[in-house]
């Protein structure tokens, strides 16, 4: 269910609690790489969250329960049904840097973490298999990285940076195997 709305762009910010928050209330299927930690604060942050959400206007209240505005539905409508999802960890200089393209219904969905559990997502036009390549070219820079791969037959493949430093070649057979999803 969805509240009138708007999110101004195909892009938001939100934190990785806010977006729990609207995968809860929206049966959204989330990367692992966002899954929740467990620990006893997840009532605390659940509704921190909740409140940033509707203090922000991306979630309503109608008759007692939580709804996301039309245009944030439509921005993270990749994640009702996923076909395909890439999650990219890598360290550079001491740094975790973590990116996730989500393909489904409505297009590509990219998280790209700013900083620590501050994720932007965007709403993209290309193909996950066609990204996927610029995107692991942009991060062979980095000290250590994995990137896994999922397909909607539930079919993962796990990249570690040796492996994706061999060469554009082995990229783009990773990124057809991908595509080839049923």
């Amino acid at each position: 269910m969805t509240a009138s709305g708007t999110v101004t762009s195909s892009t938001v910010t939100l934190s990785v609690d806010e977006l729990r928050a609207v995968a809860r209330v929206d049966g959204l299927l989330l990367p692992s790489m966002l899954l929740d930690d467990a620990d006893l604060d997840a009532g605390l942050r659940d509704a921190v969250a909740v409140r940033g959400l509707l203090a922000r206007g991306l979630v309503a209240l109608h008759a007692d329960a939580l709804v996301t505005t039309v245009s944030l539905a439509a921005l993270l409508s990749p994640l009702r049904a996923p076909g395909a999802v890439a999650e990219l960890e890598r360290e550079a200089a001491g740094v975790r840097l973590r990116t996730a393209a989500v393909e489904g219904p409505g297009g590509l969905l990219m998280l790209v973490e700013r900083e620590p559990d501050v994720w932007i997502l965007e709403l993209r036009a290309e193909e996950l298999a066609v990204l996927l390549v610029p995107l692991l070219e942009e991060c062979t820079g980095g000290d250590e990285g994995l990137l896994a791969l999922a397909r909607r037959d539930g079919t993962t493949y796990v990249l570690d940076q040796a492996q994706w430093d061999t060469g554009e070649q082995a990229l783009s057979a990773t990124a057809a195997l991908l595509a080839s999803a049923p």
